[in-house]
């Protein structure tokens, strides 16, 4: 648990942290593809679609390094 001791609060934050801006990385997307549907995308959108992108590719990327010290090293 959280309080057991120093992996388990560690895990526990590296974890819900990232399950935190996986969460708002698909929210995000979402409304994206809302917008998408309804045709409200054009030129002027995107910079903001490439700067979504560019956070989900970091959070993907932060997975990586999120995992190997849980899963990996952890062990």
């Amino acid at each position: 648990t959280i309080s057991t001791n120093l992996f388990g609060t560690t895990y526990y934050s590296l974890v819900g942290l990232h399950a935190f801006h996986v969460t708002v990385g698909l929210l995000m997307l979402l409304i994206v593809l809302m917008f998408g549907v309804a045709g409200r995308v054009d030129r002027a959108e995107s910079g903001r679609i490439g700067v979504l992108s560019m956070y989900w590719h970091f959070v993907d990327a932060v997975w990586v390094v999120v995992f190997t010290v849980v899963y990996i090293v952890g062990r």
